[in-house]
């Protein structure tokens, strides 16, 4: 008699999912991937009948392996290329939130290099099992390289509705396959069976049913850390004699995949749960699948660090490599490449979130290092290149000349802060003679400059040059100290250009006496009333330590903003938790609040600033308290010990600006607290918005009930570097560098809280935490900006406002071409002339040989052609540009745009060179469509939300 065949089919795939760094460092979990690496190599070739083992959507885990065991990279190559480990899409798995977007495509697309690289073809999904939550654009960037499916464990309420393959579209509309993990037991539901009865498994297996909405189901033989399990065969052969209606068979994701395609059928999003945007939404049931509020806010340095070198690497070392590439310069993208690899070392979410050992997080600090070291000295590499093409002609009157360099979507303006060198000895020689060293326009004019402060004596930056000559070298400025100027100059440089000027030594009156080419209201400065103030905003520091904010354009105060808020922290890495009997300390409370101090420490008519300081005095710790009723049982809340925090800000404002930068430096010596400031906004909304990859996200202020869900819903989410809230009147925005956690509060005066940091101790496997207490001085940076909203709400302008806050201007001092050197003075350095030893007695000049000569003749030579200001290219309002790098394959530029708005935007991409021809890709760089191009210029259609990815070939 033939046995029933079941209606429902379980593929159980065998998996791993691999935390390079958490509860032990990298080098101790190293050590376990290498024995359960070669355990696996040895399962596949004497289990021949084992399909295979996923290694959890990653590459860096082979990269890791073959450090250590070089020598067994072909084995581990063989079973690769025959499918039987399965790696990739990712290099490493991020954490999505607190990441550009440039930093999720370029790990995919490293992932797929590496793939290509071992033979083999990625894992055909998105495989981000223990992502803690979705940025809204995830479908998309996955749809751009070829993936139509997500496997998820976070973001969902697991409510009653929910099913294992439900519908996920993004900010753009693009839909994806969300698969869904299982709510109680994640990515290892399987694992577990192996350790149940007849009846657990049979009530599992109703589950399971309950949850798919088809016949094709997944299992997953795996956890963190987990080996190849050797008895998979036998435990499936075991519980298929269990089950009632499933059958299992032991198979791969790929093939779980397709048997899933085939049985939703094309019209399989009818009907299907649909999720829209961010995957953000606190847990109500199951187990390990909570959203962990308090990532944002962990261990500020690192985020501080990511910020600094996602903005090196995709906004200013990149694009100034693909400008150099149009001039010979020398490829940066060997070392480019070495610098994104430290950098998402650094982005799984057990690193970048700030939830693990000390040791873990130090060992960050190592690779945010050398991530800037290489991305550092390939930006000035680049720059160099650029510098050297510039027509030297137009300089010849003057001493020196600073180019300096904008990367970013909006040009600087009208006021430019900018910093240059000059050699220490000269300065000092010029001064005894009473001229100082000024900035010209092309004209010849002296520009209108505040000195904002000069660092004396300082190294030279860049350190070193390219000199040419007969033996190519690379040589040191080590002849003398420079002297760096700060300067805050009338002019601006175009978005995605450079302008180059003039520098010449003149009486320090001549300076003064500049005005700039337009007119530009001068900056009021008032430190006894404490007031900043231009044409279009007006600050005024109280006496209470706090700011009232008028913004002239949309004649609205903003008034008691800038206050500072203290609570306990009982938590840890992944969650802001309030002890039980909290104490709150607010800088709003005169008695917290000590003597307030206002001091101008900056006033020209170009940029002022004001320091606002005082102490507030908080709780010094938490203490634990024996609840004695409840034996066992203890209680948390903050010490009737006090310390005092000294906190200090820095307001500075430009002429015709409406925007207003914050430096504040905290001496924190309190543990286990959180400090917030707030800017009490009285707007009359009900959203506020933050951006994140590719997108400004609008969110409610209003919280969702939550009572008697695992996870309460929390004011606080990540942002990357802007939130804001308006009305149809006025709104205020809050810029930010490395300061990822903010909310707008539901109160009357819907105030904007910036997390500025949280201190705790975290006891991860009975190692407690020092370091993530964060003790000593913290310095943040953030910036007010009220704006006009556009149909009620926050202007597309508003992500190049944040550019021109957070992306550095590059500048590079160079001798102008043709000045005479006085043989009685010290001759100022020259990157093409650098002291050279004198000759001993008697020794000859070498007079080159024909061959040499012919050698020399038939190097590349740089062609001095460029404009001393100009564009690398120009794009149409509002599209942003991601990033500008040079083709993976080394054949042309590729530029990466999206769309910040809900409308399609019609325009031109022109750039400032020839190309022959100029085509839409996907994100591999893979030639899509063929645009149509005119001239230097090509056309753009690009729709709402979309991200473009456009290739020119030269």
């Amino acid at each position: 008699m033939m046995k029933k065949q079941k209606p429902y089919t379980m593929y159980v795939v065998s998996h791993t999912h691999w935390d390079r760094e958490w509860y032990q460092s990298f080098q101790g979990y190293r050590r376990r991937l290498v024995f359960q690496m070669d355990a696996m190599m040895d399962l596949l070739e004497k289990r021949q009948g084992f399909p295979c083992f996923h290694l959890d959507g990653q590459t860096s885990v082979l990269c890791d392996y073959v450090e250590i065991k070089p020598q067994q990279r072909e084995r581990l190559a063989r079973h690769i290329r025959s499918g039987r480990a399965l790696v990739g899409p990712w290099f490493t798995m991020p954490d999505e939130c607190h990441l550009s977007g440039e930093s999720l495509i370029r790990n995919l697309m490293l992932g797929h290099r590496h793939c290509r690289e071992w033979g083999t073809q990625p894992m055909p999904i998105g495989w981000v099992s223990d992502v803690f939550s979705h940025v809204s654009q995830m479908p998309q960037i996955l749809a751009g390289f070829g993936l139509d499916s997500a496997f998820i464990h976070h973001g969902t309420p697991c409510t009653e509705d929910e099913r294992t393959e439900m519908v996920w579209e993004g900010a753009d509309g693009t839909v994806t396959l969300m698969i869904k993990a299982h709510p109680w037991f994640g990515y290892q539901d399987f694992l577990q069976l192996r350790y149940r009865g007849p009846d657990e498994v049979r009530q599992f297996e109703q589950r399971k049913i309950g949850l798919a909405s088809t016949h094709v189901i997944l299992g997953l033989d795996g956890n963190d850390h987990e080996p190849a399990k050797w008895d998979t065969p036998e435990v499936i052969e075991r519980l298929n004699g269990m089950f009632e209606h499933i059958h299992a068979v032991h198979a791969s994701l790929p093939e779980y995949l397709a048997a899933l395609r085939r049985a939703l059928g094309k019209d399989w999003t009818r009907g299907r749960r649909r999720f829209t945007g961010e995957l953000r939404v606190p847990s109500k049931t199951g187990n390990w699948n909570g959203l962990t509020n308090g990532t944002g806010s962990s261990r500020l340095p690192l985020k501080q660090a990511n910020d600094a070198q996602e903005i090196l690497l995709a906004r200013l070392a990149e694009p100034l490599n693909a400008w150099a590439s149009l001039v010979g310069g020398e490829p940066q993208r060997d070392y480019l490449d070495r610098a994104w690899q430290y950098l998402f070392l650094n982005h799984p979410h057990d690193s970048i979130c700030g939830c693990s050992i000390d040791q873990a997080h130090r060992d960050m600090v190592y690779r945010f290092d050398q991530a800037r070291l290489l991305g550092g000295d390939s930006l000035d590499d680049s720059a160099q290149a650029v510098i050297e093409a510039i027509d030297p002609t137009p300089f010849r009157a003057a001493d020196y000349r600073v180019t300096v360099f904008n990367t970013g979507n909006a040009p600087t303006g009208p006021v430019t802060r900018l910093a240059y060198e000059l050699p220490s000895p000269v300065v000092a020689q010029k001064a005894a003679q009473g001229l100082v060293p000024t900035l010209l326009d092309d004209a010849g004019r002296p520009l209108a400059c505040d000195v904002v402060r000069i660092e004396r004596a300082v190294r030279p930056a860049p350190l070193t040059y390219k000199e040419p000559g007969y033996t190519p070298a690379i040589s040191v400025r080590r002849d003398h100290a420079m002297d760096r100027f700060h300067v805050a100059v009338a002019d601006g440089i175009p978005a995605f250009g450079y302008r180059t000027w003039r520098i010449t030594f003149l009486a320090a009156q001549a300076g003064a006496a500049a005005k700039p080419a337009t007119r530009l209201p001068r900056v009021k400065a008032d430190g006894v009333r404490g007031i900043l103030e231009n044409d279009v905003v007006r600050l005024v520091a109280r006496p209470d330590g706090h700011v009232d904010l008028y913004d002239k354009p949309t004649r609205t105060w903003y008034r008691g903003i800038h206050s500072f808020e203290d609570c306990g922290d009982e938590g840890d890495g992944w969650n802001h938790r309030y002890p039980t009997q909290d104490v709150v300390v607010r800088s709003t409370d005169k008695g917290a609040r000590g003597k307030v101090h206002v001091e101008l420490v900056q006033s020209g008519p170009l940029t002022a600033s004001l320091k606002v300081s005082y102490t507030l005095r908080v709780p010094a710790e938490l203490v634990s308290k024996v609840v004695p009723s409840q034996p066992g049982k203890t209680t948390t809340t903050r010490s009737r010990e006090t310390v005092a925090l000294p906190i200090e800000t820095v307001f500075t404002l430009h002429a015709g600006s409406r925007r207003i930068d914050c430096r504040t430096t905290v001496n924190n010596t309190a543990r286990c607290h959180r400090l917030r400031v707030i800017f009490p906004t009285n707007r009359d909304t009900a959203v506020w918005y933050g951006d994140t990859a590719f997108d400004l996200v609008c969110r409610p202020v209003t919280l969702r009930s939550t009572e008697g869900w695992n996870e309460h819903d929390r004011e606080e989410c990540p942002i990357k570097n802007i939130v804001a809230t308006c009305d149809r009147r006025s709104g205020l925005a809050v810029l930010t560098k490395g300061l990822y956690e903010a909310a707008v509060q539901d109160n009357a005066s819907r105030s904007i809280a910036v997390t500025l940091f949280r201190g705790f101790i975290e006891n991860l496997f009975f190692e407690k935490t020092s370091d993530s207490l964060l003790l000593g001085d913290l310095t943040m940076e953030y910036a007010l900006l009220p704006f006009t909203p556009e149909r009620g709400a926050p202007p597309a302008s508003l992500h190049g406002d944040s550019d021109r806050f957070k992306l550095p201007l590059p500048a590079y001092t160079r001798p102008a071409s043709g000045v005479p050197v006085d043989a009685t003075t010290l001759p100022p350095f020259s990157e093409q002339n650098p002291p050279q030893p004198a000759p001993s007695v008697g020794t000859e000049v070498i007079t080159p040989s024909a061959e040499l000569k012919a050698i020399m003749r038939a190097r590349p030579r740089t062609v001095r052609n460029l404009l001393p200001s100009g564009t690398l290219l120009s794009l149409c309002a509002p599209l942003q540009v991601s990033t500008i790098k040079t083709a993976e394959d080394g054949k042309g530029l590729v530029v990466r745009i999206w769309n910040p708005t809900g409308a399609i935007v019609k325009g031109d991409l022109r750039a400032a060179f020839d190309f022959k021809r100029a085509a839409l890709t996907d994100l591999l760089e893979k030639p899509v469509k063929r645009l149509l191009a005119r001239g230097r210029a090509v056309r753009l259609a690009v729709g709402p939300k979309k991200i473009v990815t456009i290739r020119l070939e030269r």
